[in-house]
């Protein structure tokens, strides 16, 4: 088992909650496809959660841009990292 812990929620400096990768699914998905995912390994978690806190950290002035919520582009972002990795 891995010793690589997942990142819990987190605010940013604008008071927006910044929720880990399995939180967000959890909100999303139903229990057994959420059941299904736990295949890829705690390790594919925290892959997502830091590269996209790094990504949001770094384009979070995009955000307008796109017309998105904070937490909408945080998500989108977990997703795109999802999808590449």
């Amino acid at each position: 088992m891995s010793r690589i812990q997942e990142p819990s929620s987190f605010r940013t400096e604008n008071s927006f909650l910044m929720r880990s990768f399995r939180e967000n699914l959890v909100e999303r998905m139903d229990a057994q496809k959420l059941n299904s995912l736990n295949a890829l390994g705690e390790d594919f978690f925290f892959l997502v959660d830091h590269l996209s806190s790094f990504l949001f950290e770094n384009y979070q002035t995009s955000v307008a841009l796109l017309e998105l919520t904070q937490e909408e582009f945080h998500w989108e972002i977990q997703i795109f990292v999802n999808q590449f990795l």
